[in-house]
């Protein structure tokens, strides 16, 4: 079972037309795509696996749902667990891979009536971005979690921030 559907895709991250069913078969395919993929670039495989495995487990339930922690600087935080880096994830993904479409002439894009073209790369870079700082909070709570989640086998992956320009 995937930690999100699609009635996470809304607000800053909205996808139009969630209450059809072709989209909402689309965004779960996606969503069982990416999320394996998010879950072993975050964690490394290993880990990913063991923390799936045993989600029942106290270490385990708060990274995926969410809980308090003091951070190392004595302030209490809130890690509100992976479902909404995982949103911010695959919708990224969603934008990237639905800019443009491939057709026998090459890649179009659709025209509209009263619209006008904006530059698109901006909101995915966005939203790829907060993705980051919202594992930064899990990075804290790690940090703050001392010998809680030692594990050779976690390899933290924190995604650097990107700009529309590919530097």
């Amino acid at each position: 079972m995937s930690l999100i559907d699609y009635t996470y895709f809304e607000g800053f991250i909205n996808i139009p037309n969630t209450n059809k069913e072709e989209v909402n078969t689309f965004l779960d395919s996606e969503i069982a795509r990416l999320e394996p993929i998010f879950l072993k670039e975050v964690f490394g495989y290993e880990f990913q696996k063991e923390m799936l495995d045993n989600s029942s487990d106290i270490r385990f339930e708060n990274i995926l749902t969410g809980t308090e922690f003091t951070d190392i600087a004595g302030d209490l935080q809130i890690w509100e667990g992976l479902s909404d880096p995982l949103a911010y994830y695959v919708y990224s993904y969603f934008l990237k891979d639905n800019l443009n479409g491939l057709t026998g002439i090459g890649f179009t894009s659709g025209k509209s009536e009263n619209s006008e073209r904006i530059t698109a790369i901006d909101k995915p870079v966005n939203v790829f971005n907060k993705m980051g700082d919202k594992l930064e909070v899990l990075r804290a709570f790690f940090l703050a979690s001392g010998t809680t989640y030692e594990s050779d086998s976690l390899i933290f992956n924190n995604f650097e921030k990107i700009n529309s320009f590919g530097i």
